[in-house]
């Protein structure tokens, strides 16, 4: 991928410079109208100035509903003038994420994309990427980006985990045991490679692997190895887990599986294997598609969003402000900065469908397989059968058409 680059931006001279960071102290204080009078002088006496595009942007993107698409104009610009700046592309995604739907889905897509191939550190740019729909065809997107900063620890890890997904196995095995090389004491690429070998049947060589992140899981920061393994845990073992020294992390992982080994007897916990494959066929047929997995974070937050009716004597206002956490203006004129705090702009609650990207259907084949018999009653409509040891369970999945969407 060639780098196109932007004309060469000369330093912002102190008088503006000073300027832009009187503008931004406004906006980053909620007091929108005050900063994009600082802001629009500026940008109107140096109409080239990517900063400048850049922070009238960002004012645009926090105002209230219809400055988004001014904001995506400006953002737009300002990557024209400066192609290697990861900052407008970053923007432009949060202009993407409040658009929402399918539109603004693929519009922070996109830009994130292009921040992590020109910094795949900057803010948390992979971090957003990996909380939207990826296909096969976003992950090769994101792989050839990140393939620009090979050699690169977090980088390879992440591209890593994508070939992964993407079953190229012999790719990720290579790649992973280089990491496995290069990080001795790090557990996260032995959980990486542990999955690959899982997911093929490999289940002596995997559990091998496994056993050694294990070994290591008190140096589990980003918490890898609960995250393969959360979607079947009770809710009493997500709260121990949570109360569980990172020492002792190793030790309630290995007795998580051992209370699910149907045969203590057999060499190897068949249970470990069936669980990572049921995982990946899961995310294979039952993935989350946008825009309407917004049906899967909390009633407020989707009442806030826009996508609930609201009960009568409800204050919205009030709503808005409590989880945006912002201060109230000063002006009665002045507009709401909703998210200027962080929180609205966060992922806030959500229910469990969104920590692995799952509908319903998908949650319940991880945790019980396959079922015994099906029933499809429609489009909208089926129930799964399973005779377990303890009795006979019938889960049915109704895809709702109200409130939001989803299933």
């Amino acid at each position: 991928m060639a780098l196109q680059q932007g004309p060469a931006i000369p330093s912002a001279p102190a008088p503006f410079a000073a300027g832009l960071s009187r503008a931004e102290s406004l906006l980053d204080a909620g007091h929108l109208q005050a900063a994009l009078r600082a802001a629009q002088p500026l940008a109107r006496s140096a109409p080239d100035d990517p900063a400048a595009l850049i922070l009238l942007g960002r004012i645009r993107l926090a105002w209230p509903v219809f400055g988004r698409y001014q904001a995506e104009s400006l953002l737009t610009r300002a990557a024209r003038l400066d192609s290697t700046n990861p900052a407008p592309y970053y923007y432009l995604a949060k202009v993407g994420l409040k658009l929402g739907d399918d539109e603004g889905e693929a519009i922070a897509r996109r830009a994130l994309v292009r921040v992590v191939f020109l910094d795949p550190r900057y803010r948390d740019a992979w971090a957003t990427w990996t909380t939207l729909y990826r296909g096969d065809g976003e992950r090769r997107a994101m792989v050839r980006a990140l393939v620009a900063h090979a050699a690169s620890l977090p980088a390879d890890l992440w591209r890593a985990e994508l070939l992964v997904e993407l079953r190229s196995y012999p790719e990720a095995e290579s790649l992973l045991d280089s990491l496995v090389a290069a990080t001795p004491g790090d557990p996260t690429s032995r959980a990486y490679l542990a999955r690959a070998l899982f997911e093929q049947g490999e289940d002596s060589a995997a559990t091998v692997a496994y056993e050694h992140a294990l070994d290591r899981a008190a140096a589990d920061t980003g918490e890898v190895l609960w995250r393969q393994v959360r979607s079947i845990a009770t809710p009493e073992e997500r709260d121990a887990f949570r109360r569980t020294d990172a020492r002792a992390r190793g030790a309630f992982l290995r007795l998580f599986w051992a209370r699910r080994d149907p045969d203590l007897a057999a060499p190897l916990n068949q249970r470990l294997g069936e669980h990572f494959r049921r995982l990946a066929e899961a995310r294979r047929r039952y993935a989350l598609l946008q825009p309407i997995d917004r049906y899967h974070h909390s009633r407020l937050r989707r009442a806030v969003l826009g996508d609930l009716g609201l009960s009568p004597g409800l204050d919205l206002a009030a709503i808005r402000a409590d989880i945006a956490g912002v201060r109230q203006p000063r002006g009665a004129d002045e507009p709401v900065a909703a998210g200027i705090g962080g929180r609205l702009d966060s992922p806030g609650e959500e229910t469990l469908n969104l920590e692995d990207g799952l509908d319903d259907r998908g949650r319940i084949l991880v945790r019980y397989g396959e079922p015994d018999e099906r029933y499809v009653w429609s489009l909208d409509a089926e129930t799964w059968r399973y005779d377990l040891p303890e009795g006979r369970l019938e889960v049915t999945f109704a895809r709702r058409t109200a409130d939001g969407g989803g299933d």
